[in-house]
Parts: C-alpha cells; structure tokens; sequence
C-alpha cells in the first residue's frame, strides 16, 4: 500500500503517536487517476492549517453551503492559540522521490533536483565530492517548469522541503555500506591484486570479528551483526578484485558496527603503510559525525553545526583520496555513488534541523505497522475496498492511542495494531 503520513517534528515519541495517517492505497490498483481527488482534499487540508483557520470552501473550491460539516466554524481559528501548521520537510527514500514526487532520478541526466550535479563527465559530475563545484538550485523551476505533483502546490512547499534522510544516504545499502565493506576487503585481502594472500582472508576475518565481538561488549551494543563472512562485502571471494566491495546489512548493524571497527582498525595498522592513516580517519570521521547529530537537540547550536561540517568535510576529503588511492592500483575500493552526492546535501541540510527528526527510521516503522493493520481486515476483502476497511480500524487504534495512559503505548508499539 502507498500510505501516506504526517506528523509532527517536535514529537520525538514513537511512529504510532507522532505520525498520523493521512491516505492509504493499495498499488496494484492504482491508476494516474488515483491520487488526484484524494491530494485535492489533502491540499484543501494544508492550506487550512497553514492559514490556522477552519476553512471557508469545499475541496473543489466552491464556497460551503448551509448543512456542510464544515458550515458552523467556517472562518474560526482552528486553536485558541491561533496555531499555525506548515509542512517543513518531505522524508523518503530516493525511489519514492523519483516516483512518486517526480523528481530527478539517479540514473537520469540531469540527477539532483537540489543543485545542478550531472551524471557526464562534464565539469559538474556527481562523482565530484567538493561543495563548490555545484550551484545550489531548484533544478526544477531553473528548466521553467513547476514540479508536478499537488504536494508541491501548497503554499509554500518546494522540493528545499524533500530532505535526504540517514538510513538510506548512510545506513541502508548507502555509504556506511561502501566504507565498511571497503575497509573489512582490505583487511582481508591486504596483499595487491595477483598476489598471495599470506594468511587466507576467511581466517583473517575471523580473527577480526572475534575483535569486533568483544568491542559490542564493551560498548554494550545491542543491535550487532549476529555473523561475518567474506560474501557480505566481497561478492565473489574467489575473484575479488571483480566487483566493488559493499558490506550488506540492516541499516542498525551498520550504525554500530562502525564505532565498534574502528578500535580494531587502530589496533591493526600501523603508519607503515601510506593508506593506513586515511582509512582511520575516514572512519572516525564519520563515527563521530554521528556521535554529534546523537546527542544534539532538535536544531543544532551555531558550534555544534560546526563541529558536524568540519568533520563531513574532513571524511569527503579522506573518502575521495581513498577512492583514487585503491583505484590507481585496481582496487575497486571506496566507490562513489550517487548517494555520496546526496551527503553533501544531508551535510548542509543539518543547519535547518537535525537530520535525526527526518530520517525514515519511524517513518518506515509506521507503515510497517499499518502493514500489520492492513493484514487484520485483508481476509475476504477485495483490494479496492482494503483502504475503507483500514481507516476504520486505524480510527479505533487512535481511540485506543488518545484515550490510554502513556505507558500503554509501548505495548502498542510492540505488538502492532
């Protein structure tokens, strides 16, 4: 299902109370047609609550007429504190960027609505890790043309609001996944391509996830790679000179894995060789870009941003010379990808707000959950009829969320709907 959700930044609590549903559709019945009644109340809705007044026309536009709903508080403010709600960033992952808000996608010519990065070899390539190098746009308006979906129709709202978020430009299948996989097929296959491994690389990975292992006890790490083996970075051990290493692994083994790696790294090399500083630097870098976004506040202090950008800066500079260091020897180490691109933008981004309260990590909690929803009332029920059955039981969780004490929403968190 296409489940779109909104909630509120400020409320750091879990994804069934600080999102709400707004829509939900089954896609395989879905047509260009779908989306266009249902955005045309959703846009009627936020240019309500932007305004803070309950509105004076219908959905299509039309002034309300006597025996509406909305007829008797047509015009009033919608709190007694005259609040206003506006929309201060759209989180997803690129996909759904692509498809669904029809921006700019990876593979396309022209692939950042953010600024104008190209996929040629031209003077402005994405290949190219230095913020100067590109001109901070909206790609999209820059060409002449408005971006069409009705989202970006609400007063207000530009695609400055779509926000790259940390699980996918870092954690999931992103650039802790490059640098991890990166420094672990180092490590393992330390000797260059057509030599002799003088210790095969399987034994040597266990000795160092033996190291990994005791540093999850020491820093009481919870969520940790449970198994460690030579196919989750190298795709063909066998020839592993052949394919880009990547390490594959959920988003939260990632995350923590690399404060616990980088001990190990230290412990491992020496300054014998000229790449061993810039692998421990690249990696600390990022342990503690990561470290200061944990334990920053809502929006980061003048200092604190900083500190945050000194170290982006400092980790695209290690990551780029790695890149070219390994690929000069044939290494296919530190790949570039778009979503090395994307952490420019995730970097900057952080000065507006901590990238912690748009990252997907409750967003795709919550529509796991109305996955579980969805599941209950699915039995004996045609596709197009699943939304009408789901937003009736949604209204009874929320009874159930709104009229409970605090405490029971753990247990709701826990067992699902």
């Amino acid at each position: 299902m296409m489940c779109w959700s909104f909630g509120n930044s400020l409320y750091d609590q879990g994804s069934l109370m600080s999102h709400l549903l707004c829509a939900a559709f089954p896609k395989s019945c879905t047509t260009d047609q779908t989306w266009e009644s249902v955005w045309g109340v959703l846009k009627w809705s936020f240019e309500a609550l932007a305004k803070g007044k309950h509105p004076m026309t219908s959905p299509d536009g039309k002034p309300l007429e006597k025996g509406s709903p909305f007829w008797e508080k047509r015009g009033q403010s919608l709190s007694p504190q005259g609040y206003r709600l506006i929309v201060w960033h759209i989180c997803g992952d690129h996909e759904f960027f692509s498809n669904t808000l029809k921006l700019a996608h990876w593979r396309h010519k022209d692939c950042c609505w953010a600024c104008d990065a190209t996929q040629s070899d031209g003077p402005r390539p994405y290949t190219n890790l230095d913020w100067d190098a590109f001109t901070f746009l909206d790609t999209t308006l820059a060409k002449g043309t408005a971006p069409s979906h009705p989202i970006f129709q609400i007063p207000g709202v530009t695609t400055r609001m779509v926000r790259h978020d940390s699980l996918h430009v870092l954690f999931t299948r992103g650039l802790y996944g490059h640098i991890l996989g990166s420094i672990l097929h180092y490590l393992c296959y330390y000797n260059l391509p057509g030599q002799t491994q003088s210790v095969q690389p399987s034994d040597r990975l266990s000795i160092i996830f033996q190291e990994i292992q005791k540093q999850y006890t020491l820093q009481k790490v919870a969520c940790r790679l449970t198994n460690l083996h030579l196919k989750m970075f190298c795709k063909n051990p066998k020839s592993p000179w052949v394919h880009w290493a990547h390490l594959g692994a959920k988003g939260g083994e990632c995350k923590h894995l690399a404060p616990c790696l980088l001990p190990v790294l230290k412990d491992l090399l020496d300054n014998s060789k000229e790449e061993h500083p810039h692998l421990v630097a690249c990696l600390e870098s990022m342990v503690q870009l990561n470290e200061i976004l944990d334990s920053c506040d809502l929006f980061l202090k003048d200092a604190e941003f900083d500190a945050f950008f000194g170290l982006a800066k400092g980790f695209v500079e290690e990551y780029s010379w790695l890149h070219g260091h390994f690929e000069e020897q044939g290494r296919p180490l530190f790949h570039i990808v778009n979503k090395s691109h994307t952490f420019l933008h995730w970097s900057w981004e952080a000065y507006f707000i901590n990238p912690r309260a748009h990252t997907c990590w409750k967003g795709e909690d919550f529509v796991g959950q109305m996955a579980k929803l969805g599941h209950s009332v699915s039995f004996g029920v045609r596709t197009t009829r699943l939304s009408q059955k789901l937003m009736a039981k949604y209204q009874i969780l929320l009874h159930l969320l709104y009229t409970r004490e605090p405490s029971a929403f753990d247990i709701l968190e826990d067992d699902g709907a």
